[in-house]
């Protein structure tokens, strides 16, 4: 009971507790220009952001279609289900369980749809940082909030695994650089 109650009463709940608070938020862009291009053209991206600082991401993408990679951990059916209320499609799977056919998915909506599949690093000045694995952050009602478009990375489809752990080592870089310059635009 707890499981049907949880999954039917809480996704549009979540929907909309994200869009009030999106609401009362002072949000900032920084760098739009960076994948305006992108969302206007159709043409497919990744957009890569680190784990705890999801949230605010349906607020933050302006793309017309979105295709998230969420687990399939029972956790990750919430997070599917209330980014279904954002009109966002999922892409299912992690390192761990399905991965390997998530990628194949990812790439062809990426190549078929435009569709994007990370969504962007996001900074708050005033938040609740839990104490989860991933440092999962909530901004506090009427906070400053920032989101933070980075470069785009280009990564060849034929890369080998020195390019790839190369460009992996290039996001890592870039998204800290880039939360950076979120926590300092927001005062942080």
């Amino acid at each position: 009971m707890w499981d049907w109650l949880k999954l039917t009463i809480l996704p549009p709940l979540g929907y909309a507790l994200i869009r009030v608070l999106g609401w009362t938020l002072r949000l900032r862009t920084l760098h739009a220009e960076r994948v305006r291009a992108f969302w206007e053209s159709g043409r497919g991206v990744i957009i890569a952001f680190w784990h705890g600082r999801q949230l605010m991401m349906p607020l933050c993408y302006g793309g017309s279609r979105l295709s998230i990679l969420i687990s399939e951990h029972r956790d990750g059916e919430l997070i599917h289900r209330i980014v279904r209320w954002f009109g966002f499609d999922t892409i299912r799977g992690s390192t761990t369980r399905g991965g390997a056919r998530a990628l194949r998915q990812r790439g062809r909506a990426s190549e078929a749809d435009g569709a994007s599949d990370h969504p962007p690093d996001l900074r708050r000045l005033k938040k609740k940082l839990f104490r989860s694995w991933d440092r999962f952050q909530v901004p506090l009602p009427f906070s400053q909030s920032c989101c933070a478009w980075g470069e785009p990375i280009w990564v060849p489809r034929d890369a080998d695994r020195v390019q790839l752990e190369s460009k992996r080592m290039e996001v890592e870089t870039a998204l800290n650089k880039l939360g950076d310059e979120a926590d300092h635009a927001v005062g942080g």
